[in-house]
């Protein structure tokens, strides 16, 4: 009886000590905020392509982060490779069509390049098919370099649909 008496009383002695008091409640410490269950930032999905304006040749300006991104997979993965496939537009003859695209190929290497890329990681192919939709901004379409992974693909890169993505944060 003693046995069972004495844990009775230390269960009732620390019941009564917790008690109502006549202070207010607490706010908890912030660091015991409610988390978020979402990630801090949620990546974006992205082309992986370089779009060009008309008759231009250099890589805008607004796909240096891309570059960049794909760039630091490349060179902290140096079994990984990619192939660049470079599209002819129909908006002039043929032969000019081919030499632009294989400007914006060499611009789109050499802007990797300049990134710390080896160049042994890259492939380059002109593609003179045209684009297999018949809708007006075809020649948009047709404008780009896309960066496709032939090995070592990361994580963040798929290929659905003839269209490479990339996951970007």
């Amino acid at each position: 009886m003693k046995k069972v008496l004495l844990p009775m009383m230390l269960v009732g002695a620390v019941i009564s000590s917790c008690g109502a008091t006549n202070q207010p409640a607490q706010n908890p410490p912030s660091t015991y905020a409610k988390k978020s269950l979402l990630p801090a930032k949620i990546p974006t999905v992205v082309d992986n392509s370089v779009f060009f304006p008309l008759n231009a040749k250099s890589v805008p300006s607004t796909y240096n982060k891309l570059i960049s991104y794909n760039a630091s997979y490349l060179k902290d993965n140096p079994k990984a490779t990619v192939i660049l496939f470079s599209y002819a537009t129909e908006s002039k003859d043929k032969s000019v069509n081919i030499n632009l695209a294989k400007e914006r190929v060499s611009e789109v290497k050499d802007a990797l390049m300049k990134d710390g890329v080896n160049p042994a990681q890259i492939t380059v192919r002109i593609l003179q098919e045209k684009h297999p939709d018949n809708q007006k901004n075809i020649v948009t379409k047709n404008q780009r370099v896309d960066i496709i992974y032939e090995t070592e693909a990361p994580n963040f890169y798929h290929y659905d649909n003839k269209k490479p993505t990339i996951e970007m944060p």
